[in-house]
């Protein structure tokens, strides 16, 4: 275990020089899970005439953004990018060749430039409280151990379910349409272009059967108190499973992938 933990801290710290080596990219990801929660509180704002939309009064509907915008830096994982890139390039074959499991080279990776992003995440934070900081306050939060277990859980499944996707690259070099139609559920199921109450029923009932529920959208409503009492724990059991779920299909696609992987290098 202690050699584990050596390991997992020097490619972490590699990792850290090349988020340092490479910050915009950083920023780019940043400001692409930022623009939706800096635009859309100020379009919904103008459509209810500042009353309030989806069930919620106007400080609750910035709030719930401002949540959003938060968690998504800690929670969504765009490795999958990274990691298609490392296959197509033959960079996998060198990580491959490493004494150290892939799974948790990547985790060592995302934990490094995870904590990047949460510092260069601070202008939008601050952006945002300037812009829209009349609304803020009067909105009672609930930050109990649900929400904090949830939370941490929502990023372990963004996690592995990036990981699973970008699997997909060990069997085509043509990942960027793939990954697209992974991300125009995630954005709305996620609850992250709008609160699932404001959805079609049939897309409401969708989100209750996938997998991005679990992500951002479980944990702010933790936090909002709007899940309460037993269905909070009733959720983190399928954010478990979720979990489970994804990390064996990531196993599976990647061990019957790297019998024809052909990247460079390999």
């Amino acid at each position: 275990m202690a050699a584990f933990a050596r390991k997992f801290r020097s490619l972490a710290g590699v990792y850290w020089q090349e988020m340092l080596a490479y910050p915009v990219a950083s920023m780019i990801w940043i400001l692409t899970d930022a623009m939706l929660a800096l635009v859309m509180p100020a379009v919904w704002l103008s459509a209810s005439g500042g009353s309030g939309m989806f069930g919620m009064t106007s400080p609750e509907m910035v709030t719930y953004y401002l949540i959003t915008l938060i968690l998504s830096q800690f929670i969504v994982c765009h490795l999958l990018w990274d990691i298609a890139w490392s296959i197509k390039e033959g960079m996998f074959a060198i990580q491959l060749a490493r004494p150290f499991p892939i799974y948790w080279n990547f985790a060592a990776q995302n934990l490094a430039w995870r904590v990047g992003k949460l510092i260069l995440f601070a202008p939008f934070l601050l952006f945002y409280l300037a812009v829209y900081h009349q609304y803020l306050g009067s909105v009672p939060l609930y930050f109990n151990v649900e929400f904090f277990v949830s939370t941490i859980l929502a990023h372990i499944l963004s996690y592995n379910i990036a990981i699973a996707v970008a699997m997909i690259t060990l069997w085509t070099t043509e990942f960027h349409s793939v990954f697209a139609l992974y991300y125009f559920p995630e954005n709305f199921l996620s609850g992250r272009v709008v609160p699932l109450a404001a959805l079609p029923w049939w897309a409401a009932l969708a989100g209750d059967f996938l997998p991005f529920r679990f992500t951002v959208a479980l944990p702010t409503e933790i936090l909002m108190g709007r899940i309460v009492g037993p269905e909070m724990w009733r959720l983190i059991g399928l954010q478990c499973a979720w979990i489970v779920g994804f990390y064996i299909i990531g196993r599976i696609l990647f061990a019957r992938g790297i019998r024809q992987y052909t990247g460079f290098g390999n």
